[in-house]
């Protein structure tokens, strides 16, 4: 690596204390327990709540499922399918956001030397070096992109709070360097310390620029690189290196 530990350390903190300081003035005071009237709220999704069980099942159906099950539909709309929908696009705008961000400071060769090989110093990444970066590119890349996701998902406080969270650890999972078959973290996606190891290497630095949820830009737009790709191309190079001689 070509930074030391304690650099990486007052970077990540500087890091820190530009995201906090934004998200105290970003995030708006909004009504929270008692003050929501939540069963008011409930209620104006009732009519579509209706009318979609109503086009789905008919009628006739439809008025005994409304009768027999239709509180429980509202409740499990209002508390559950609704915040779940929010979250995935959430990370669905975090993803996209980072990736065509990320895969744009690689590929211009300007934005690269000034801004994004400030991360790439480390060779080797660990933990807490997640967000070792340049200030620019952390605002722009990362604190930007969450407050993107925020926004346009209409995400409440503690609703962002767990969107936040979750990327942030993910971030630092995908970082820390270790392939564990017991991390939670690594179960759900490709997108792992493993994935990302690759992209810091030489063989893989314009390839896994997908972060942090998942790879499905990578996979779409043709940029995605596994150990076997590496084994593969190694195996070319070698038998055009035997036919040479």
């Amino acid at each position: 690596n070509l930074v030391t530990r304690t650099q990486v350390v007052w970077a990540v903190l500087l890091q820190h204390a530009i995201q906090t300081a934004l998200g105290i003035w970003w995030i708006e005071a909004k009504p929270t327990g008692e003050a929501v009237d939540h069963v008011a709220a409930m209620l104006r999704f009732a009519p579509v709540t209706a009318s979609a069980i109503r086009h789905t099942f008919g009628d006739t159906l439809a008025l005994r499922i409304l009768a027999a099950k239709g509180a429980h539909a509202l409740y499990t709309l209002y508390w559950w399918a609704i915040p779940a929908s929010k979250f995935l696009l959430g990370i669905f705008i975090i993803d996209t956001w980072q990736y065509f961000l990320h895969r744009t400071v690689h590929m211009n060769g300007f934005l690269y030397r000034h801004f994004h090989s400030v991360h790439h110093r480390l060779y080797v990444p660990y933990a807490y070096g997640a967000l070792y970066n340049h200030p620019l590119e952390g605002f722009f890349i990362d604190t930007f992109g969450a407050l993107l996701a925020e926004r346009i998902g209409h995400l409440s406080t503690r609703e962002a709070m767990l969107l936040f969270g979750a990327s942030t650890l993910k971030t630092v999972d995908d970082h820390c360097g270790y392939s564990l078959p017991w991390d939670p973290l690594q179960w759900f996606s490709g997108n792992n310390a493993d994935y990302h190891d690759i992209h810091h290497q030489a063989i893989g630095i314009k390839s896994n620029f997908s972060q942090p949820f998942f790879v499905h830009w990578d996979v779409l737009l043709s940029t995605r690189m596994t150990r076997k790709d590496i084994e593969e191309r190694r195996r070319k190079q070698q038998e055009k290196e035997r036919k040479e001689e």
